[in-house]
């Protein structure tokens, strides 16, 4: 064989492979087991029923594992189905593989509170290589009954996780393009294994007129090797755990700074996040846990422009109040404003005064657009390039008016950091999420606007 042929194959041979790995399909196990005489199931193996502690408790053990090949994790979930099954009437736990430790298992935060014919678990992110699990169902009531539980187990295959798509946003060139949607993973590239459309993923969209924004978090884990991975997890708990129509949230906002759309087109599109109280609302979820840490700068930036945006495009002032459902609420609101829940987190609830604020900064930019390009020379960054901390400086000679805003972008056009500031002179640190690269920095100063590039080496 030639070595030039020799070469051809192996590359095509790369090429089929690549195909393959880029091709892979979501891939999903479903276990369903009859815990009552009442449901019209063959009965169920591998349920042992005992009265532990004066509880009847049921053991589902060693449940296996049987997907082909899970990537990049296993989203594990389950829905039990019976009567009065509350956090108070029953307690669900789990043993991990070959674990001897049993670990609750929460209900799910955004679950329906006044049906309690059904109890569907949080959504947990396992390792890859899991084989089994065990779980254990106690009914501390002798109100509550337990009929059929479905274990759900869900790998999202190898889903592209690239930062956005940036033909969504044809002003990344500029700062000011927070008045535009930002750059945004389309539901044809996280849904890819699913073979998701840009429509709802059962039935028809309903569409609503958005007045209020309502902001999240997912109560998940607050770092992912994938996030498209993790938007995936979250349709398929949604729909195939929950029984939904599609994933809840209009959008949902990683702490990398990548924006996902969500349910249908994610605009004006009645989601369901707001314990049926949905129609009239934009749901968004900042995807990770925000009870004890608060969101990353860099998701927070991404949260502000698209509020931002909305606001515009629906005419909503983000600082006022407005009737929801009889109610008074910020037209910037989280999601226990009006259901019983501690979502968004304490600290992104804390946060929701300065988002608002942030937001009405952005919204007023945008509407008188009375911006120049400053003289960039009046301008010094130093070092440039830097480890991330850096001194901002204007011409002493000009005249400025605080305060001043200064904003970062990575070549997406994202803003990854921003801050204000009073002085003509300051030193800016820039988080640690924003790593080494290329970026644009542009300060804003009464109506002038100054661009300059900066280099991060960390």
């Amino acid at each position: 064989m030639s070595k030039l042929l020799y070469t051809n194959l192996i590359f095509i041979l790369f090429l089929s492979l690549s195909a393959n790995v880029w091709a892979q399909k979501s891939e999903a196990q479903t276990a369903v087991f009859r815990l009552s005489k009442t449901v019209k199931l063959p009965m169920s193996k591998g349920v042992r029923v005992e009265n532990v502690g004066g509880r009847r408790t049921f053991f589902i053990e060693n449940i296996a594992v049987t997907l082909t090949k899970p990537e990049p994790f296993i989203a594990f979930s389950m829905r039990l189905d019976g009567l009065n099954l509350t956090d108070k009437t029953i307690a669900v736990s789990y043993l991990d593989g070959d674990s001897k430790l049993w670990l609750p298992l929460e209900k799910m935060h955004d679950a329906d509170g006044d049906n309690t014919d059904r109890w569907v678990s949080e959504l947990l992110f396992l390792d890859k290589n899991l084989r089994k699990i065990s779980v254990k169902i106690e009914l501390k009531a002798r109100a509550a009954k337990a009929r059929a539980t479905k274990i759900r187990f869900f790998s999202a295959g190898v889903v592209d996780n690239s930062t956005g798509n940036s033909a969504t946003n044809p002003r990344t060139e500029s700062l000011l393009a927070a008045c535009d949607l930002p750059p945004s993973v389309p539901r044809t590239v996280w849904g890819a294994g699913l073979g998701l459309s840009s429509s709802i993923s059962i039935g028809t969209p309903t569409i609503t007129t958005v007045t209020h924004l309502i902001v999240h978090h997912s109560d998940g884990p607050n770092t992912s090797v994938n996030w498209a991975a993790t938007v995936a997890s979250i349709w398929d708990y949604h729909v195939n755990t929950n029984g939904w129509s599609d994933v809840g949230y209009n959008w949902l906002v990683a702490p990398s700074g990548q924006l996902f759309v969500g349910r249908g087109s994610g605009n004006n599109v009645v989601g369901a996040h707001y314990c049926s109280k949905n129609g009239n609302t934009m749901g968004v979820c900042m995807m990770g846990t925000y009870i004890n840490v608060p969101p990353t700068d860099t998701s927070l930036r991404t949260l502000e422009r698209l509020l931002a945006w909305k606001c515009l495009d629906s005419g909503i002032n983000p600082t006022a109040t407005a009737f929801k459902d009889g109610a008074l609420l910020n037209t910037i609101t989280g999601h226990r404003s009006g259901c019983a829940t501690d979502c968004p987190g304490d600290q992104t609830w804390n946060l929701l005064p300065t988002i608002r604020q942030n937001v009405a900064q952005l919204v007023a930019a945008c509407r008188t657009g009375s911006v120049e390009i400053g003289d960039v020379s009046r301008l010094k960054i130093y070092p440039n390039p830097s480890d991330g901390s850096f001194t901002v400086e204007f011409d002493k000679n000009l005249t400025v008016n605080a305060p001043l805003s200064i904003s970062v972008a990575d070549v997406s056009g994202r803003i990854v950091f921003r801050q204000n500031f009073a002085e003509t002179s300051t030193v800016v640190r820039l988080p640690t999420e924003v790593t080494s690269g290329f970026y644009t920095l542009q300060v804003q100063a009464d109506n002038l606007l100054f661009a300059k590039k900066l280099t991060v080496r960390r």
